[in-house]
């Protein structure tokens, strides 16, 4: 997909005789805000690095850390170039998700069809996954006292929990569709931004205070100015969320 969009931007190029907008992008007050949650957005899967830490043999581990390192570089390195790359292509017209995008006529109409089907299928396949951690914990929740369906079957439970994500994920669809660039934004900000810096920060300086700064298993906790790093990091962080959010819901609103 990502190449499939990049060679079509390209022929957009040369279809214009070159880039043929001013590529100074001007900063615009009321929704430049906008870009911190949709930017932290594309590190969404950062929750996945503990459990994926935990699961490796010691051999394995003594790598991962370079290893997630140059992952995080590459992922930054090419979603910054394909976003250079599409704003070249079309400019501020470009449309979200880029692949409305991508029409360019004759046979590319099939190409770019399958391409948004492909991705719509991914989505669908991937959807059941990405709710298995939230529907075990609303299992757990409807299963325990004071809740009114704890007396219910289990398997009725299970139903009642995933009929309740599924109709609230199609109600988030159905109102975010509008205006996509916004809705993204605000889980960003909502969700993207203190996954990012509030929650890792939160837990070092938990682990560092219970393990203390002598601990030889966390030698890195010894630096005062890592610790310090972490508070500017929650601060960071709660600022990014409020001020995003606030910008998302006010221009929202306001379109």
């Amino acid at each position: 997909g990502l190449a499939y969009v990049s060679f079509c931007a390209i022929l957009e190029i040369g279809a214009n005789s070159g880039v043929s907008r001013d590529l100074t992008v001007g900063v615009s007050p009321p929704t430049a805000l906008l870009f911190i949650g949709t930017a932290c957005f594309t590190y969404e899967g950062g929750a996945l690095v503990i459990p994926i830490a935990a699961s490796l043999e010691p051999a394995q581990l003594r790598v991962f850390e370079k290893t997630f390192q140059r992952a995080i570089g590459v992922t930054t390195a090419l979603f910054g170039l394909f976003g250079a790359l599409c704003y070249l292509a079309w400019g501020d017209g470009v449309k979200m998700p880029v692949t409305l995008s991508v029409r360019n006529g004759g046979a590319n109409d099939a190409a770019t069809a399958a391409l948004q089907l492909a991705y719509c299928v991914a989505v669908v396949c991937t959807y059941p996954l990405q709710l298995v951690p939230v529907a075990h914990m609303l299992e757990e929740a409807f299963a325990t006292p004071p809740s009114r369906l704890a007396s219910l079957p289990p398997l009725t439970r299970r139903l009642l929990a995933r009929l309740l994500l599924l109709a609230a994920t199609c109600a988030a669809a159905v109102l975010g569709a509008s205006k996509f660039d916004h809705f993204v934004g605000l889980v960003g900000a909502c969700c993207s931004v203190p996954l990012a810096f509030v929650l890792p920060s939160l837990i070092y300086l938990c682990v560092s205070g219970e393990m203390g700064s002598s601990s030889a298993l966390l030698p890195q906790l010894r630096s005062n100015g890592a610790t310090l790093l972490a508070r500017l990091s929650i601060l960071v962080g709660l600022l990014g969320s409020i001020l995003s959010g606030a910008s998302v819901i006010a221009t929202w609103t306001a379109s």
